[in-house]
């Protein structure tokens, strides 16, 4: 490895990688952050992983995500657990008891959040955060002002650039708005001991909670600029109010900003309340593939994924003469990366879990029993048309994509038969993996077919319909919903706009696509701008009408919302081609 180069490449963004991650600004901490990538990157691929893995990583067969790290993915952390213990077992910082007050719990949870990003790669996920708050509220006798500089402290904290790369903390929490069945009858926890009152008393306070969250996540920061975290989650069920006043600003910052992801549990086998139970469920029969609960970056208590590992379906589709050929290649590319991800758990429980490593996981969570192996695809759409010359959206190639999802359901199956390992088959996110992959193929294959120009080429997310051929949202998921139920994580449908709706809209969408389609997930996505003089610009605009000075524009990346001229080259070629609606 040659350091001068290593250096330089960032110095000069010479490499693509510069720009990977849009969270990651161009900085000192992520010129650190590029370097130890590099390292822990060629550790995992000479030292951990064998020669066929090592070959399809290389070649473009898969993408292994978060080889920077010699750590796991994603975690989902028991908010009960922090509630029950403070913070302890981490060494080189101060011994907390369990907190007594609103300010106390969400001071920990911030410091929390730090902590145990800087151990794993992905995202730090908490569920029921203001059921399991609202009785410190109620503790306090919080008047709403009081619980709202609470939150805003909260908010700007895990927002600034606290773990390694110079990143805000990536993080998701899960909001249920009113106490949750399988809550409402306990006691609730504060100062670490239960109280003489229940969950199902604090609906007032959690209003409080909810209205000051809403408030602050609609204004943005000082200019008026969105937060990237933390991403909420809400959950959608049989009981829920679209009607309720309350939820009136829940509304008003969806069509806004677009932050939250809706959880449809309408027309889902799962229940809300798994989340908090699912560590208990998750091993009952290894011929069911299980749920990672938590929507694309969030994950249900003491749960997560140990890695992910990204199938290149346009690859195969190219290659292939046959369907039968075009099976076969898939199941070689799925048995590799089954192994990668047997290998990384291996490395993990010999050298990271319970060694001292990570102690923060290893207080909280403590086991990779319940952790997931991770196996995704990207370029559905581009392997119908490098197969079958039709797209997704062709009957053909719609039959084709469901063909395919069920042979890989049905290996993972096998998998986790074969290894007592939990494996679920996600929608990757993929947001440099679009681009590394098309990037690849387009230099070993002229004629292959992939999205965007010549010079940023990408490849369609998951199974989506291609971004310059959405039509309307009823298309969208009238074709998605097939699809995206046979994934069992990280799966969302994402409704692009062009800019910002009204709060009416906004819950009209939410609700008929919950009410009239059976996707886990969804999200809607508008475009916001911004100039650097006169701050929020209402309006679709790529001049300032007020100094026509080129403006900014935010829209959600993956997960979380950025500024589109910190995305990578392919994202960048992705935001020019869709179609906002």
């Amino acid at each position: 490895m040659n350091s001068k180069q290593l250096v330089e490449e960032y110095l000069h963004a010479s490499d693509w990688r510069v720009r990977e991650n849009s969270n990651s600004p161009y900085s000192f901490g992520a010129l650190n952050k590029h370097i130890v990538a590099k390292v822990s990157k060629q550790y995992w691929l000479e030292e951990v992983y064998n020669e066929p893995i090592r070959k399809a990583y290389v070649d473009g067969d898969i993408h292994i995500h978060d080889l920077g790290g010699l750590t796991l993915y994603c975690c989902g952390y028991s908010l009960a657990s922090v509630l029950r213990k403070g913070v302890m077992g981490i060494p080189n910082i101060p011994r907390s008891t369990p907190a007594k007050h609103f300010a106390s719990i969400l001071n920990q949870l911030s410091n929390l959040i730090t902590v145990f990003q800087n151990e794993i790669m992905g995202a730090v996920a908490f569920s029921s955060v203001d059921t399991y708050l609202a009785p410190f509220i109620k503790m306090d006798q919080l008047h709403f002002q009081e619980v709202k500089q609470s939150l805003q402290n909260f908010i700007f904290s895990i927002n600034s650039n606290s773990r390694g790369g110079a990143e805000p903390a990536f993080s998701n929490i899960t909001l249920d708005l009113t106490p949750p069945a399988d809550m409402a009858d306990q006691l609730a926890i504060v100062g670490g001991v239960e109280q003489d009152f229940t969950y199902g008393d604090c609906q007032e306070e959690m209003d409080l909670f909810n209205r000051a969250f809403c408030e602050l996540m609609i204004a943005g920061d000082a200019d008026g600029r969105p937060f990237a975290y933390p991403i909420p989650t809400y959950n959608i069920h049989e009981g829920f109010d679209f009607a309720d006043p309350k939820h009136e600003l829940l509304w008003e910052m969806t069509g806004k900003f677009g932050y939250p992801y809706f959880a449809n549990f309408i027309h889902s086998d799962m229940r809300p309340e798994d989340a908090r139970s699912m560590c208990c469920r998750l091993r009952l029969d290894l011929r069911e593939l299980q749920r990672r609960n938590g929507g694309l970056f969030g994950a249900g208590e003491s749960t997560g994924s140990i890695g992910v590992v990204t199938i290149n379906l346009p690859r195969l589709g190219y290659l292939s003469k046959s369907k039968s050929e075009l099976i076969e290649r898939l199941v070689g590319v799925m048995d590799i990366s089954k192994d990668s991800l047997e290998m990384k758990r291996r490395f993990l429980e010999a050298h990271v879990v319970n060694t001292g490593l990570i102690p923060a996981f290893d207080t909280y969570v403590g086991t990779l029993n319940n952790h997931f192996h991770t196996i995704g695809l990207v370029g559905l759409n581009e392997m119908c048309l490098n197969f079958l010359g039709k797209d997704i959206l062709s009957p053909e190639g719609k039959a084709l994509s469901e063909e395919i999802l069920d042979v890989m359901r049905e290996r993972l199956r096998d998998y986790q038969e074969e290894t007592e390992n939990l494996y679920n088959l996600e929608a990757s996110p993929a947001e440099s993996t679009a681009y590394r992959l098309a990037r690849k193929d387009r230099e070993e294959f002229a004629d292959i077919i992939t999205q965007g120009d010549p010079e940023a080429p990408y490849y369609t997310n998951s199974c989506h319909i291609p971004v310059s051929q959405v039509e309307s949202i009823k298309q969208v998921f009238d074709h998605q919903e097939n699809l995206q139920t046979k994934f069992t994580g990280g799966t969302v449908v994402h409704v692009y706009l062009k800019s910002p709706i009204a709060k009416e809209q906004a819950k009209h969408m939410v609700e008929t696509v919950c009410n009239h389609y059976a996707v886990p997930y969804i999200s809607l996505s508008p475009v916001n701008h911004y100039c650097s003089d006169h701050g929020y610009i209402e309006q679709s605009c790529d001049i300032c009408p007020h100094c026509h000075k080129q403006v900014e524009k935010y829209q959600r990346i993956t997960g979380y919302l950025r500024n589109v001229k910190f995305f990578n080259d392919g994202k960048r070629s992705e935001f020019r081609d869709r179609i906002q609606l």
